[in-house]
């Protein structure tokens, strides 16, 4: 299922349970890919795609809902070496004399290699197909570079990173570009590429956390960007420091983590944002898992959606854990009353903290792809997995009074 947004059930939704519990257990040798969208709200809990530097993977992010990215241009010295992996750009005409930037977070270049460039960014961001989606914000995690070397290699990467910052974009979108990595506003180039503004870590640059001083370039780091640190980010939201700067007034700029992966992480620093001082640009999870899982991950915290518990028991495991291959996305067919309207049950699994499995489902509807997600309702308590196999015996029998009267 691709492209499409899924939506909390509604009206009918005791009989969408009943219903998805039955086909949950006939469904369950089915091996069905995810493919979910969705969009986050940037005015609370949002994310970041996070390191994403496969520009042919974008499309599908920007149909989920994905609007903030960021990017690693790693610096590659050798044109030799960028020509061979690219041979297409010299025949472009484009210039490799100072080298090329490559999207990689991680780059090794032997031969051939397609990565994506710079270059290849820009055109992208120039297409008409990404203009519908309106503003983006891309985080540009230089590596490799020689910022303030004084060397033949820190003037070539200066060349590299002042003509992509020069080339304009013939988009109606509107594009917000953010500095990282390599490129921070610090020493020589405390004042250059402005007005591009730039992430702030707590390792670096520690007297940004409250200052703003141009002398220094701090007036440039607007974007709070740790990395999953429990003890630090409970420290930052503490009433007495209050993440420091990046709360005060016309700092418009959502908090941002990185790298989260387990839905008991996500959970933790939810809560630990949403039970502190409100800041209404909001909290960004810089995220390498599927939206979908985000989604599903955070859908009781975030309300675009509900997600519950299903524990697993000694009768379950033995019965359907060696069938069960997370995750999966289990169509349940049109909706009977509103029959536009598509249901699924998606199945994630998650470890707890004493290492046990957890396996959850989630109720979802497709209106198609230009829906978006509504919260229908607070979260229902699900069958334990003793009754959900007791339903098992009656799958192929008519509706039940746990079908809703057959309504």
């Amino acid at each position: 299922v691709t492209g499409g947004q899924f939506v909390a059930a509604e009206a009918d939704q005791e009989h969408t349970m009943a219903k998805a519990v039955r086909l949950f257990l006939a469904y369950s040798v089915l091996g069905l890919a995810i493919r979910l969208t969705g969009a986050g709200n940037p005015s609370s809990i949002s994310y970041q795609i996070h390191s994403n530097n496969d520009l042919g993977a974008w499309k599908s992010l920007l149909q989920k809902g994905a609007r903030q990215f960021k990017v690693d241009p790693h610096y590659v010295a050798d044109p030799l070496i960028c020509a061979a992996a690219r041979p297409d750009l010299v025949t472009r005409g484009v210039d490799l004399t100072y080298g090329c930037l490559v999207l990689g977070h991680d780059v090794q270049m032997s031969g051939t290699t397609p990565y994506n460039t710079t270059d290849d960014l820009l055109s992208f961001l120039a297409s008409d197909e990404i203009a519908v989606y309106g503003d983006l914000t891309i985080a540009t995690c230089f590596k490799s570079g020689h910022p303030c070397s004084n060397t033949p290699l820190g003037d070539s990467w200066n060349t590299l990173v002042d003509n992509f910052f020069a080339t304009s974009i013939d988009t109606t979108a509107t594009i917000t570009w953010v500095l990282d990595g390599d490129a921070k506003p610090r020493d020589c180039n405390t004042d250059r590429w402005q007005p591009w503004n730039s992430t702030w870590i707590n390792s670096e640059d520690e007297g940004a956390l409250w200052s703003n001083d141009p002398n220094k370039g701090w007036n440039r780091f607007t974007v709070l960007n740790n990395e999953e640190d429990l003890a630090n980010w409970t420290w930052l939201a503490s009433p007495t420091v209050n993440y420091g700067k990046f709360s005060a007034e016309g700092m418009d700029q959502a908090y941002q983590m990185w790298e989260p992966d387990s839905q008991e992480t996500f959970h933790q620093y939810a809560d630990l944002f949403i039970d502190g001082i409100d800041h209404e640009a909001g909290f960004h999870f810089a995220i390498n898992i599927d939206i979908a899982m985000f989604e599903t991950y955070l859908a009781n915290k975030t309300g675009d959606g509900w997600n519950t518990l299903i524990q697993p028991t000694a009768q379950f495991d033995g019965q359907l854990g060696s069938s069960l291959d997370f995750p999966r996305l289990v169509s349940l067919g049109s909706n009977e009353q509103e029959p536009t309207t598509t249901e699924f049950v998606l199945l994630t699994q998650a470890t707890s903290t004493d290492g046990s499995p957890l396996a959850y489902y989630t109720i979802l509807t497709s209106r198609g792809r230009a829906s978006s997600i509504d919260a229908a309702s607070t979260p229902r308590a699900l069958p334990n997995a003793t009754a959900l196999l007791d339903l098992s015996t009656g799958l192929s029998a008519s509706p039940t009074a746990m079908d809703g009267g057959g309504a």
